[in-house]
């Protein structure tokens, strides 16, 4: 960035008089500010964006006198780690820094990248995760809520876990007719898969429903099991409707109608679903609806590491990486209004 480059991007910050989405000014005339990171962990959490420092937003974008331009560079570097030492962030992007002259004086323009989402998030070492996650919104490094820091934590990070045996079982505890479907799919879908595999016990290695051992997997359990819950009695997923829009409307009452689906992770999605499509769960028509809505949650729970998310249309699963507190497994709930 050269100097017209730069006067005309704080002269556009002049005119809205404040920083915005992409740019943060920030004084540091002799020393470097110390909510910079949270700056940094912002850009590098949301789109990247530029850090100008040297400069005061409250003299209306100007030069600050008197800047300490290399301390100041010599503190940001080290505070990104890059000085032999341990810096400010955990997951630090890519920057670079420039030196860019303006008004007579040497002001440090420093580019920050956005982070693969793999990497993400960026946060404060100090503060940790939960509380040094920042992402930018407008003018403003906002720290990023819980469930956004796990978003980001698990983004496209498999467990092995589902390859685990599970202590307990046998052959005798997977469903044959499942298991047999599942094998006539992967030839129709996947035919390679098959490719070599002249016995049953071979094809059901190659699907992951046992191991080379011969075990059973944990996802062929929940997958094709007789019945799974007789090894995880807390798998299951609680369709439930609530009177009124609000959680505790409806006073003492606490639902008006529930369903609790078990069996394989299949059987449990399609009766979820039915639930949700059935007569009783139903918006009521126009002219039979009643003066309170109702509201339809679901609760999927499992020993660890997984939830269930809803919408009015569509029942997903996923992996949240939530592990176990004490001896409780975590519950997600997730709501959907009907109006």
């Amino acid at each position: 960035m050269n100097e017209n480059e730069l006067t005309g991007l704080l002269e556009s910050l002049r005119r809205m008089g404040s920083d915005d989405l992409n740019v943060e000014v920030k004084e540091s005339a002799t020393t470097l500010s110390r909510d910079v990171w949270e700056t940094v962990s912002a850009f590098a959490n949301t789109a990247g964006g530029i850090i100008v420092l040297g400069v005061s937003e409250r003299a209306g974008f100007v030069p600050v006198a008197n800047f300490e331009t290399e301390k100041v560079l010599n503190q940001f570097v080290a505070g990104m780690g890059d000085a032999g030492g341990r810096g400010k962030l955990a997951n630090p992007p890519k920057y670079t820094i420039e030196r860019v002259g303006l008004r007579g004086t040497v002001v440090l323009v420093i580019t920050i990248e956005e982070l693969d989402p793999s990497s993400k998030p960026c946060y404060v070492i100090e503060r940790g995760a939960q509380g040094g996650s920042y992402k930018r919104v407008d003018d403003k490094d906002v720290p990023l809520s819980s469930t956004e820091v796990l978003a980001l934590s698990s983004y496209e990070r498999t467990s092995p876990s589902d390859r685990d045996a599970v202590p307990g079982t046998s052959v005798g505890d997977l469903d044959e007719s499942l298991v047999d479907r599942t094998i006539e799919r992967a030839y129709s879908l996947t035919p390679r898969a098959m490719r070599g595999a002249t016995d049953k016990k071979t094809k059901m290695e190659r699907l992951n429903l046992l191991d080379f051992q011969g075990n059973v997997t944990k996802a062929g359990l929940l997958a094709a099991g007789v019945y799974p819950q007789q090894f995880y009695p807390k798998l299951f997923i609680d369709v439930a409707v609530h009177a009124g829009t609000q959680k505790g409307a409806a006073g003492p009452l606490r639902f008006m109608d529930r369903t609790v689906c078990e069996g394989t992770l299949g059987e449990m999605i399609s009766d979820t679903v039915a639930a949700r499509s059935s007569r009783r769960i139903q918006q009521p028509h126009a002219a039979h609806r009643p003066s309170k809505a109702s509201r339809v949650s679901t609760r999927w729970r499992f020993p660890r590491r997984s939830c269930a998310r809803q919408s009015p249309t569509r029942l997903s699963t996923g992996n949240t990486g939530i592990g176990s507190v004490g001896n409780r497994s975590p519950s997600t709930f997730l709501t959907t209004v009907s109006r």
